[in-house]
């Protein structure tokens, strides 16, 4: 019986990788210089992450329909629900929470204190809101999907998205940001100020990733094997593959183009 696990990596000059992890599920991830991530999960939807150094977020996810989420320093949040209609929100420090749906009205809501709000309209597809001193808010868009949000003091948010998978975000005020995509796995990412991103992946294997000026990444997958690579301003990279056999690599050039593809079979041969 013959069994492979495959790991393509392609490190090039400007600091992008591609990975493909077989077996559970695809991941393509993109670290360009301005620490930008693309990654795409097959099997639930596609995820597209970019991270600039203002802490912008842009998640794409297909099936249900297109999110753009922009997290600004003030913790503006501009929300596009494509095919409904697009909603902008702005959380202020004080509770203020400014919404436009485009298409139907638009709607300006200062919310101050702790007024609950009851807003219905009927036409374009119905909108029910419900805005408690908490910060919840209910949001139902027929035709669409489902969403539930819920903002919290502390700049908690939740999100369902029936048909697709439900997104747990919950930003702090370090940029920590939890998200939980049910049926393809746990995606946990912290965003600090000096551009480190924490991600774990369940059933995956977890990745840490830390972006510094200097290009340092790190990287750790646990379960297919350990990989830790540093890349330093000389193109220094350390890699260990635990399982078969122990590799490690140091090449000193600027630019450089790897690809690595690991199989493990009967023979104990690694190619």
């Amino acid at each position: 019986m013959q069994t492979q696990k495959t790991v393509h990596q392609k490190l090039l000059g400007d600091g992008e990788i591609h990975q493909k992890l077989l077996g559970d599920s695809e991941i393509h991830q993109k670290l360009l210089g301005d620490g930008e991530i693309h990654q795409k999960l097959l099997g639930d939807g596609e995820i597209h992450q970019k991270l600039l150094g203002d802490g912008e977020i842009h998640q794409k996810l297909l099936g249900d329909g297109e999110i753009h989420q922009k997290l600004l320093g003030d913790g503006e949040i501009h929300q596009k629900l494509l095919g409904d209609g697009e909603i902008h929100q702005k959380l202020l420090g004080d509770g203020e929470i400014h919404q436009k749906l485009l298409g139907d009205g638009e709607i300006h809501q200062k919310l101050l204190g702790d007024g609950e709000i009851h807003q219905k309209l009927l036409g374009d597809g119905e909108i029910h809101q419900k805005l408690l001193g908490d910060g919840e808010i209910h949001q139902k868009l027929l035709g669409d999907g489902e969403i539930h949000q819920k903002l919290l003091g502390d700049g908690e948010i939740h999100q369902k998205l029936l048909g697709d998978g439900e997104i747990h975000q919950k930003l702090l005020g370090d940029g920590e940001i939890h998200q939980k995509l049910l049926g393809d796995g746990e995606i946990h990412q912290k965003l600090l100020g000096d551009g480190e991103i924490h991600q774990k992946l369940l059933g995956d294997g977890e990745i840490h990733q830390k972006l510094l000026g200097d290009s340092e990444i790190h990287q750790k997958l646990l379960g297919d094997g350990e990989i830790h690579q540093k890349l330093l301003g000389d193109g220094e990279i350390h890699q260990k593959l635990l399982g078969d056999s122990e590799i490690h690599q140091k090449t000193q050039t600027k630019t450089y183009e790897i690809h690595q593809k690991l199989a493990w079979e009967e023979t104990d041969e690694v190619r």
